[in-house]
């Protein structure tokens, strides 16, 4: 079975999985928005449209993306070799995570196993870590 989501839906999961997937800190997984301002501008752009109210990191990596900004991905397993991802790799790859996490994204049943396979579907192209 082929799932086909939307790009807004994508962003959703994705979004969704980053508030939840801190699991993949315990991997030597870390993930920033790369490039030296882009998260100050992403920051920036996102406080003004939201009329100065607080925002959290996964609030600013997401403009940051739809910014044209990338996120780095280091992974302590592979040192020296950071992943970049975009925000069309978020459209593209979120699709094909397991079958089990998007339905429990979908249903409001997801967990932190749940956003780390998403997340790492995203950024290394499949589940590599349990």
């Amino acid at each position: 079975m082929k799932i086909v989501l939307t790009h807004e839906e994508s962003e959703k999961f994705f979004y969704e999985a980053l508030c939840n997937g801190s699991v993949l800190a315990s991997c030597g997984v870390q993930c920033s928005v790369s490039g030296d301002d882009n998260y100050r501008k992403a920051k920036e752009r996102l406080m003004e449209k939201r009329d100065g109210r607080a925002v959290s990191f996964e609030d600013v990596w997401m403009e940051a993306l739809r910014g044209g900004a990338k996120l780095q991905i280091n992974d302590d397993n592979n040192p020296g070799k950071p992943l970049f991802i975009t925000l069309g790799h978020v459209h593209e790859r979120v699709q094909h995570s397991p079958y089990q996490s998007l339905i429990e994204m979908e249903a409001g049943e997801d967990d932190a196993d749940t956003a780390s396979n998403i997340l790492q579907t995203v950024f290394f192209g499949e589940v590599i870590y349990g």
